[in-house]
């Protein structure tokens, strides 16, 4: 599935990480369409998530 068909199911593809990374890694993901959240960091997912409900295209 591509980004763009995604997008249109109002799908944000993402994941809860924890640990160290190469920040390249990090950057390549982000730039694939991936959205990071840190796991010592999960009220930033919950707010997300809260931020986009009663949304429609």
């Amino acid at each position: 599935m591509n980004r763009h068909t995604l997008s249109d199911t109002q799908i944000v593809p993402g994941i809860a990480t924890t640990g160290v990374f190469n920040s390249a890694n990090l950057e390549t993901a982000q730039a694939g369409g991936l959205t990071l959240f840190w796991s010592h960091r999960l009220q930033d997912l919950v707010e997300f998530i809260g931020a986009t409900k009663g949304q429609t295209p």
